[in-house]
């Protein structure tokens, strides 16, 4: 009730007050702000853009994108993050605003690759060993070149964990 009259001042009189709670727009506006590295995409990289012109590495990562921004759910690609040792750059951070909840979003998305599978796997190791479980805090999708990124799973991703 005192958020959806707060909500309504004009701005002018909302800088007279300080909300008993902190409403989504603005807890949205402080998790956007934070500082952090984004790991670069290089120059022989043929990047896919999204509407909002951000630059993607892979088409897959693109399409998850494109269904977190229609979802309206707040997103970072690639922020950089440490995990005790260990320094990753997850394909995605995101958060469910009503739940004030962060996830990190791994696509694996060369799961026929040897190399890539078994980084894959020592990545999901050290997530699982310092607390990050899948549904509660992590995210995962994954393809190979037989089977690709199922589209009709990442919407119901996002609608479970991000959108509730």
């Amino acid at each position: 009730m005192f958020e959806d009259i707060y909500g309504k001042l004009s701005a002018p009189r909302k800088e007279m007050f300080e909300p008993l709670v902190e409403s989504d727009e603005m807890f949205v506006s402080r998790w956007r702000a934070q500082k952090y590295t984004q790991k670069s995409i290089d120059d022989n990289t043929n990047p896919y853009v999204s509407r909002r012109g951000e630059k993607f590495r892979s088409k897959s990562e693109f399409i998850i994108a494109e269904d977190l921004f229609s979802a309206k759910v707040p997103y970072i690609y690639e922020r950089q993050i440490r995990i005790g040792a260990y320094t990753f750059h997850p394909d995605f951070t995101v958060v469910n605003v009503a739940q004030r909840r962060e996830f990190i979003w791994e696509h694996f998305g060369m799961l026929d690759n040897p190399e890539y599978l078994e980084s894959a796997i020592q990545k999901l190791n050290i997530y699982l060993a310092n607390g990050f479980l899948p549904g509660i805090d992590l995210i995962l999708t994954w393809e190979t070149a037989k089977v690709p990124l199922n589209v009709e799973l990442v919407r119901k991703l996002i609608s479970e964990l991000l959108t509730n």
